[in-house]
């Protein structure tokens, strides 16, 4: 079963959450606002309540595939659900200097493809905030590690992420994009809570 529990990357800034049994807490932050979630989990779903300053109300997340989650939530007072979803780690959508890198993570492992010249697929292992991988492509193949800084795909153009020296690959910091493929963490930016 996958696990909520963690740090991941948001569509609101950075959440962390714990689990207890079925009881999941957490804190999130974005643009100044501070949150926090408590709710229940009940498989893949979790439903809970956030509160903050200005704001509170019922929501749901639930998880696509470890690394990935999507929800919505909708504040009080309104009538429209928004979206609000979550990753972590290396899964999501890349820029790279091979084309878009499509990653998908299940705990340390890695699988992904990529179009080059032609279509292209990467097998590896996460270590540490970095990964070590293998490409195929039709007339090339070969490995790779990756730990430096990357391009990421947002709604409002590529960002740097930084993914090495210990940060979260998913925080925003400056950099270079590096060798081959330079992957970065898609961002599933909605709007502001």
């Amino acid at each position: 079963m996958f696990e909520f529990s963690g740090r991941w990357s948001t569509t609101f800034g950075t959440l962390v959450l714990t689990r207890r049994g079925a009881r999941v807490s957490g804190t999130y932050r974005y643009r100044g606002v501070e949150g926090d979630i408590s709710g229940l989990r009940k498989g893949n779903v979790l439903r809970f309540h956030y509160v903050e300053q200005a704001e509170s109300s019922g929501s749901e997340f639930r998880l696509l595939r470890e690394g990935r989650f999507t929800g919505s939530y909708r504040p009080k007072g309104t009538f429209t659900s928004r979206p609000w979803s979550g990753h972590r780690g290396w899964d999501g959508l890349w820029d790279t200097d091979f084309g878009r890198l499509r990653l998908f993570q299940h705990l340390g492992d890695l699988r992904g493809s990529y179009s080059s010249a032609s279509h292209a697929e990467l097998n590896g292992q996460v270590q540490g905030v970095g990964l070590v991988f293998r490409y195929s492509e039709a007339h090339a193949s070969g490995t790779g590690a990756q730990s430096r800084v990357a391009r990421r795909v947002g709604a409002h153009g590529p960002v740097r992420a930084a993914a090495a020296g210990g940060d979260d690959p998913a925080s925003p910091g400056a950099g270079t994009s590096g060798d081959l493929p330079c992957p970065g963490p898609s961002q599933d930016r909605h709007g502001p809570a």
